[in-house]
């Protein structure tokens, strides 16, 4: 059974989230200034959503995870409940890199629509992609 976590309940778990976060999100900075959820089973992290750069009005999300089988309705619900109904920010935003296909098509599944490309924006050289969703398209949230 998936099981959403954040604050001092993350500490036993920090050693897994850290390999995610450094083998996946290599483009996001500041790591120790996001809040983070994880979803955890049993002992094993098996994702985390970093959530940084905060305004009154817009936060980014960063996902990252070890296999797909976290990526459930209720813990999605949650996921997106924190920056809209406990934040109260209108929009969240997701940066991926041009070339993560498979990120790519996640994020449009999610609700997320394509709002950008920006060329030579990532440390190798690469187009970064943004992605936006605003409180009244998300779909997982009442």
């Amino acid at each position: 059974m998936n099981t959403l976590i954040m604050g001092d309940a993350l500490y036993p778990y920090l050693p897994q989230i850290a390999k995610m976060i450094d083998d996946q999100l290599p483009e996001v900075e500041n790591v120790d200034q996001h809040q983070a959820i994880a979803i955890v089973s049993g002992e094993v992290a098996k994702a985390v959503v970093l959530y940084g750069d905060y305004t009154r009005f817009d936060l980014r999300m960063h996902i990252a995870s070890v296999d797909q089988t976290w990526c459930q309705r209720g813990i999605l619900r949650g996921c997106f409940s924190y920056p809209f109904n406990q934040l109260r920010v209108r929009r969240v935003t997701a940066l991926v890199p041009k070339k993560n296909k498979h990120a790519r098509r996640f994020n449009e599944r999610l609700g997320f629509v394509h709002e950008g490309t920006h060329p030579q924006s990532m440390a190798d050289g690469g187009a970064m992609c943004s992605y936006g969703m605003v409180r009244e398209k998300c779909k997982w949230i009442s």
